[in-house]
């Protein structure tokens, strides 16, 4: 019995210490990991922004706290997160960095991890100076002038290299620079597309050529070693990468957009993903964006580096992506399809070309103190496809002395949307000199001139036709007829007779706006059968009805 109980007693020992291993297990795998920062570079304030998948933390992240006031070092609680971003959310801002617990200290001078902080500490007094730098989203750099894990190593043939390993797919912008924005190249961002992730990419600096070189991990071959020398490709090529373009309309008055992407097997670009190109505008003056990715990406965020939308799903059959801000959420619209008729000869039509929807399209209204300066479609502008430059206008406004406006854009809730004021300023309002009828003009690239209230905006008082009647000169009696009996009325008239009925402008025979002796010796002549051409007896004219 005793022996019975000891084996049960080891039993349930032994159940305990693997259950206490397990939760010790357990503990150590959820244990936050902290991660220290060495401000050498005297940033004003330190912020942690972790992440594993992307978007579980609203940028600029959490603050650090500064633990070493005397050699500028900060620790951040980075939690069970993989990846982490110092920033001081001002701009500066490190790469992409992965954390490794054996090596918690990151020194910014020479872009790397260290064990200790005494080794993080010094090693800033050891760190490279480089005459040459690469910036962009390459490394996860975002732009960050003078970084030291981006600086470029001087070969023996003067040229400069920059070598990048295991970078993920996706397409990259980067310029040259040595160190500062006034001497980079090319003069444009250069981009470098890499089909498979882990490739290796090589910048090259020649003088001022600017070169880029990629190179695809080897795949693993199926053949037998002695085949593989026979293989007609070269290990180094790579298959072209099939790509989508995808076209945004900024309905955020973003400085700059980008697109992250990615699926499910894998294929990630690196936070904030890839800076789009400016297009243009459309017809409602929002600014468009493109960007080349990967055709297999599944999945999209766009971004401007600070802000974020909500992720969308890649739809292969969009003409393009906005943010519909009554909706907070992303959508999509698709181009009208083409007409099946022959192109006409005809200059295109100025209306859009597509279904672009107008819901969070921005539009343009003429608000102020007649509408409480909120928006009223009944002063909403519309585009002159005519003009020669982007013009809108409207007509029929009854405006009174005094009262103010402006020109505002948005989506039709000045509280729905971030609207835009033309002019700026809170007093500066076109002031209306006098009551009438107006047609309002609006250019909203201030390209107005010196006669445009700011250049921007010009208000036209519409003259109102005034009623005429017609007449014929000479008779002054007006039975449509030229008779003596109107010669006899002109005497009585330069004699100062009052008759009841007699014209005064009729007897303006020579059509000078004047009746004096000449009407009547013109008159006399005509009667006389002279010709003179001074003499206009006969002819119609018009002048302004006089109310009765």
């Amino acid at each position: 019995m005793k022996s019975m109980t000891r084996r049960s007693l080891a039993v349930v020992l032994a159940i305990l210490m693997v259950f206490s291993t397990m939760m010790v297990g357990m503990i150590t795998t959820s244990a936050a990991t902290t991660v220290y920062f060495v401000n050498s570079d005297n940033w004003s304030k330190v912020n942690g922004y972790a992440w594993t998948n992307g978007g579980e933390m609203a940028w600029p992240g959490t603050a650090a706290t500064l633990v070493d006031s005397a050699n500028k070092v900060y620790s951040y609680d980075a939690g069970s997160y993989t990846k982490v971003i110092f920033n001081d959310g001002s701009g500066n801002q490190t790469s992409d960095l992965t954390i490794d617990a054996a090596k918690p200290y990151y020194q910014p001078k020479t872009g790397l991890w260290y064990a200790t902080k005494d080794e993080a500490i010094t090693a800033a007094g050891s760190a490279v100076s480089y005459e040459w730098y690469v910036c962009g989203t390459l490394g996860g750099n975002n732009w960050t002038l003078k970084q030291a894990n981006m600086g470029m190593t001087k070969q023996t043939d003067g040229s400069y290299t920059k070598v990048f390993e295991n970078v993920d797919a996706g397409s990259y912008k980067y310029k040259v620079n040595n160190g500062t924005w006034d001497t980079a190249y090319p003069s444009s961002d250069k981009t470098v597309t890499v089909a498979t992730s882990g490739s290796t990419v090589t910048v090259k600096l020649s003088g001022t050529t600017v070169t880029d070189t990629v190179v695809a991990p080897a795949a693993p071959s199926s053949q037998p070693a002695s085949s593989q020398a026979a293989s007609s490709q070269a290990a180094s090529s790579e298959a072209p990468v099939e790509t989508i373009t995808i076209l945004y309309t900024d309905t955020l008055n973003w400085d700059k957009v980008n697109v992250h992407y990615w699926n499910a097997a894998g294929l990630t670009s690196k936070w904030p993903g890839v800076e789009m190109t400016f297009k243009g505008t459309n017809d409602f003056q929002q600014k468009q964006y493109t960007a080349e990715i990967p055709a297999a990406a599944e999945k999209m965020i766009f971004n401007n580096g600070t802000d974020q939308l909500g992720e969308v799903a890649v739809d292969a059959t969009a003409t393009g992506y906005y943010y519909d801000a009554d909706a907070q959420a992303v959508k999509t619209w698709t181009e009208e399809p083409a007409s099946s008729q022959p192109a006409s000869s005809e200059p295109a039509s100025s209306e859009p070309a597509s279904s672009e929807p107008v819901v969070g399209a921005s539009t343009f209204y003429v608000v102020g103190s007649f509408t409480d300066w909120q928006t009223d479609d009944a002063y909403k502008l519309t585009k002159n496809t005519a003009a020669e430059v982007t013009e809108y206008s409207i007509s029929g406004l009854e405006l009174k002395k005094d009262d103010e406006f402006k020109v505002v854009e948005t989506n039709g809730s000045i509280q729905g949307f971030n609207p835009v004021w033309y002019p700026d300023g809170i007093d500066n309002n076109y002031v209306v000199a006098e009551d009438g009828t107006y047609t309002v003009y609006f250019r909203p690239d201030y390209n107005g001139g010196e006669d445009w209230f700011n250049s921007c905006i010009y208000a036209a008082k519409e003259e109102t036709p005034q009623p005429t009647v017609k007449k014929i000169r000479g008779d002054v009696n007006g039975d449509k007829q030229i008779t003596s009996t109107d010669l006899i009325l002109m005497k009585r008239y330069f004699a100062e007779y009052e008759d009841t009925v007699f014209d005064i402008d009729a007897a303006d025979v020579n059509g000078d706006n004047q009746v004096t002796s000449t009407d009547l010796i013109l008159a006399k002549r005509y009667f006389a059968e002279y010709e003179d051409t001074a003499c206009k007896i006969g002819e119609e004219f018009e002048v302004p009805a006089v109310a009765s």
